[in-house]
């Protein structure tokens, strides 16, 4: 449930918001209508053209019923990314800002491609990239953004019928970067395990191959092991960052999750790359905008990242964190 206090603040925010829907709506059905009149009128024509063999009248009547569909697909999509941006706006921050007045959203920013790069738990060349509704700023001690990302790989073929070029998902989901409450100067990555998952105990001999300056390390947690692959700079420093304590948390996260996540430490913060492939922040258009289903969603989305903060226990400060 969204708390009472929220819901009142967002009353009058929710009013204004499902009166501008349903001008939209209105703005939608008057280019429809339109649209449809003209694609049909032309349609006619186009069918009378063929009856009479008629080049010369078919031509411009096929063109006809192209564009105004085609205008009318273009008009459609502005009007529910209008509203949506709005929305986004006004109910998204005020939901954030309920979590803390220190935190900020933005939807049309997010983690940059260098940020994601930086990471290194993806191996691909990032050839097309694209990210929204970065959250950034402080929650309780901890500094931290997320967003949400997709990042591809070009590939490029020769057919047949000459050269195909298509792109394939790198990640996409949820970066979450946040300052730890540690201090180290290695890194160690936490990667999902899938060759001891598919080939069992054999898979640990693929475990050993490492990638590039960072050697496996072999953990004393069982559920942990078959569930991750760690590599480190350090293996000193990454027990010292993997405590049984946070392989307990990371493992709790992960299955919280219920998707693959991986975990980066480096230059003192921790990086989880969550995947998901559903715009976690979008107002569906087709509904109210008091819809309360959708606003609880959006409100235990929010919620759902930042509680990542107590998953795993980055506002305790240890030693030199401040």
């Amino acid at each position: 449930m969204i708390p009472a206090e929220l819901q009142q603040q967002l009353a009058d925010i929710e009013t204004q918001l499902e009166n501008y829907r349903q001008q939209l709506l209105a703005d939608r059905r008057k280019a429809f209508a339109i649209s449809g009149s003209i694609a049909g009128a032309c349609a006619l024509l186009a069918l009378l053209a063929l009856a009479l063999e008629s080049p010369g009248l078919g031509i411009p009547a096929v063109i006809g019923v192209i564009l105004p569909l085609a205008y009318l697909g273009s008009r459609s999509s502005s009007i529910a990314n209008a509203y949506r941006s709005a929305y986004k706006r006004e109910i998204n921050s005020a939901i954030l800002r309920h979590f803390s007045p220190d935190l900020q959203y933005n939807a049309n920013d997010g983690i940059s491609s260098g940020e994601f790069k930086n990471c290194n738990l993806f191996s691909g060349s990032v050839d097309r990239f694209s990210s929204q509704d970065l959250v950034s700023g402080s929650y309780g001690k901890t500094k931290l953004r997320f967003s949400q990302l997709h990042a591809e790989e070009k590939h490029t073929e020769r057919t047949k019928n000459g050269t195909r070029t298509y792109y394939t998902t790198i990640f996409e989901g949820i970066l979450f970067i946040a300052d730890f409450n540690k201090e180290f100067h290695s890194r160690t990555y936490v990667r999902t395990d899938h060759a001891e998952k598919l080939l069992g105990n054999f898979g640990r001999f693929f475990q050993k191959f490492s990638l590039g300056a960072e050697k496996l390390v072999q953990l004393e947690n069982p559920e942990f092991e078959k569930e991750f692959a760690v590599y480190t700079g350090d293996q000193v420093e990454a027990r010292y960052i993997l405590s049984p304590s946070l392989m307990e948390r990371l493992l709790a996260l992960k299955k919280r999750c219920k998707t693959e996540t991986q975990f980066a430490f480096q230059n003192s913060t921790v990086t989880i790359a969550i995947a998901n492939h559903d715009l976690l922040f979008n107002p569906d258009f087709a509904k109210p905008a008091n819809d309360q289903v959708q606003l609880e969603n959006l409100y235990h989305r929010f919620e759902f990242f930042l509680d990542i903060v107590d998953d795993l226990d980055l506002n305790t400060r240890i030693w030199s964190k401040e």
